[in-house]
């Protein structure tokens, strides 16, 4: 028995309560709904069903929530699994054969597409850690796939990766002991290790961070870093605003050794970083607590102000920094070479309105977007207050567009709809969206029907 209870037009939530249904010999399952879904929601208009077979798979069909269903029996045809059960279990043990406790196992699966080729997706309700024995057990549902690969990682060590049978029982993985590079960073006293990165940065992505401490001695801070052998990397360390101090190439790491390099010695940042400080204010000389986006040729950061100041450390001349606030207007900074005072004027401020009742739609956001430029801002209905309005900030005058964004699901995407032009030139305007219903229902019904 399925029941099925209505939202009653309650902002987030709604959906249904389910139960096992067996079928009968025949192959027929009875279904008891004593309300229906909100016809209003567009996520809640077709009745999603899981049906399952043990030890065979699972697959989900989707029926129509019509108004007012008629009583009476649906022939949902024949279907088809999209998932199958399995059972692996196996033991992570490394080189010596000692078993390796918390070691993450995931489990991935092949697709095949004409854009990427043959390519690994990960199933994430696989995620398990071996216990103290070093075994591990993940069990579930999985989707049919062509092919499957165990990866299987733990701190200290070479992940693993190899393609397995699938269903495979007891079957015994080793990992190798991961090398790791050891050095060290000179530093004035008003430099700490949260102010600075180091990694390695390798091929296709290969490489990985090292963790800066401060050692006994003052101003040393020291950091290891975890990568794989066989891979010339570049070590590179960086400022928190994104600038690149050091990037040394031509290292190479070795099988289970934890070594500094020859030609590596202490990286020596003394006397050559400074600080640079912005005192951030509103018009009335009040503190802003603000941040500073940072970019370089080699890439960005961001900064977060405390008590209306920013402190940037560089190694140079920042080419551009751009300092924001919740409610005022943000302003780019370029050449930036010595301490500074900004004040930042506010935003202008208008409402969005739409219908009350469209608030209560799942899987339905307000998008406003700058008509020539500019990333879209999406509003959720969350976001509006019971009268239907949000409050939202505009960096400049000029056109925007507003518009409904229609979220079908993961697997179907996005509708735009009831697109609109509005004209910004000061604080306190109303953007009410008007809505064609017709138009609307229509929008709303082919992206389902594509479920």
């Amino acid at each position: 028995r399925l029941h099925v209870r209505r939202d009653d037009g309650q902002t987030g939530g709604g959906g249904a309560s389910k139960g096992r249904v067996p079928t009968d010999e025949a192959g027929n399952s009875r279904y008891e709904s004593r309300t229906w879904p909100n016809e209003g929601k567009i996520m809640d208009r077709r009745l999603p069903f899981s049906v399952g077979l043990d030890d065979v798979g699972k697959c989900s069909i989707q029926l129509p929530a019509e108004a007012n269903p008629a009583a009476g029996d649906t022939a949902v045809g024949q279907l088809q699994m999209l998932t199958v059960p399995t059972a692996l279990t196996g033991k992570v043990v490394d080189s010596e054969g000692n078993p390796i406790e918390k070691a993450r196992v995931y489990l991935n699966y092949a697709t095949t597409d004409s854009l990427n080729g043959r390519y690994w997706n990960h199933w994430y309700e696989s995620n398990e850690n071996s216990d103290a024995n070093g075994e591990f057990k993940i069990t579930g549902e999985v989707k049919t796939a062509e092919g499957y690969q165990l990866q299987i990682s733990a701190t200290g060590f070479e992940s693993n990766k190899q393609e397995i049978a699938f269903g495979a029982k007891d079957q015994t993985y080793i990992l190798l002991k991961a090398p790791a590079m050891l050095g060290c960073i000179l530093v004035n006293d008003d430099v700490q290790a949260s102010d600075l990165s180091v990694r390695l940065e390798g091929e296709r992505g290969a490489g990985g961070y090292g963790s800066l401490e401060t050692t006994s001695t003052t101003g040393e801070l020291s950091f290891r870093i975890q990568a794989e052998t066989g891979v010339p990397y570049r070590l590179v360390v960086k400022t928190e605003a994104g600038e690149t101090i050091f990037s040394i190439p031509g290292i190479q790491l070795n099988q289970s050794e934890e070594l500094r390099p020859g030609q590596l010695q202490p990286l020596d940042l003394r006397n050559k970083l400074s600080w640079i400080k912005l005192k951030i204010e509103d018009p009335e000389g009040g503190p802003i607590h603000a941040k500073a986006r940072t970019r370089f040729e080699e890439g960005q950061g961001e900064i977060i102000g405390e008590n209306g100041y920013i402190a940037i450390l560089r190694a140079s001349t920042l080419p551009k920094v751009t300092v924001f606030a919740q409610g005022f207007r943000s302003i780019v900074l370029e050449e930036l070479d010595a301490d500074q005072t900004i004040i930042l004027e506010r935003s202008i401020e208008a409402i969005i309105r739409v219908p009350k009742d469209l608030i209560g739609y799942r899987g339905l956001s307000v998008q406003l977007n700058r008509s020539f430029s500019g990333r879209p801002m999406s509003y959720g209905p969350n976001r509006f207050d019971k009268n239907g309005e949000v409050r939202v900030h505009f960096q400049k005058v000029g056109e925007y567009e507003l518009g409904l964004q229609l979220w079908g699901g993961s697997n179907i995407g996005e509708k735009f709809t009831q697109v609109q032009t509005y004209e910004i030139t000061h604080s306190g305007q109303v953007l009410e969206l008007i809505i064609d219903r017709a138009t609307f229902e229509k929008d709303a019904a082919e992206l389902l029907d594509q479920r």
